[in-house]
């Protein structure tokens, strides 16, 4: 599934409208229909491979709909990290230190829609290293992203707070090589050394 957002959610004073429209979008469930195709012609920037199995688990929480709004600025704001990489890039500019990573695209705007704190750039040691944190993290990618399809993806989002289910999306950057970003998994935490 590829997900385009409008391109307005790149225009700061306009980015709101964005956020809106996909809170909107997922007011009608974890996948919307209307997310599946891209909407617009360009090739989609954000691109979702996650298996929707998981994330309708979520559904019947409490505090399914605040998760659904953190999902949502989640994605708006990844499409806009993508976007706005990708602008630099095409104007002749450097990345920048603002555009090494999503933590520090967000960590760079004054109020940004996804706090810098939900963004973690690594797993612990578990998760990294061992042969089932790794399992569970190897998951699917377009095949221009990885000849086998599946790329591990230790990058993620802290949807939920601690608590269980503690939703987490999990995402691959390759802004650097393809431009685009990978959304491989949002659902349930994944297993660690806590839950092992």
């Amino acid at each position: 599934m590829s997900v385009t957002l409008p391109s307005h959610a790149c225009n700061p004073t306009r980015r709101t409208a964005a956020v809106w429209e996909m809170r909107r979008l997922y007011r009608l469930g974890w996948t919307p229909h209307a997310l599946r195709r891209p909407r617009t012609s360009e090739a989609a920037l954000l691109v979702i491979t996650a298996d929707t199995d998981e994330a309708k688990r979520l559904e019947h929480h409490q505090k399914t709909p605040l998760w659904r709004r953190r999902l949502a600025d989640a994605l708006a704001t990844m499409q806009t990290y993508a976007e706005n990489k990708n602008l630099n890039r095409a104007h002749g500019h450097g990345a920048g230190p603002d555009f090494a990573s999503l933590k520090a695209y967000c960590d760079s705007h004054p109020s940004p829609l996804l706090s810098p704190a939900k963004v973690i750039l690594n797993e612990g040691k578990f998760a990294s290293a061992s042969p089932r944190g790794k399992a569970d993290r190897r998951l699917r990618v377009p095949e221009d992203v990885d000849a086998s399809g599946y790329a591990v993806m230790l990058e993620h989002i802290r949807i939920g707070d601690g608590a269980p289910p503690a939703p987490r999306l999990h995402f691959l950057d390759d802004t650097d090589r393809t431009g685009r970003m990978t959304v491989g998994y949002f659902g349930e935490h994944l297993h660690n050394a806590s839950t092992n």
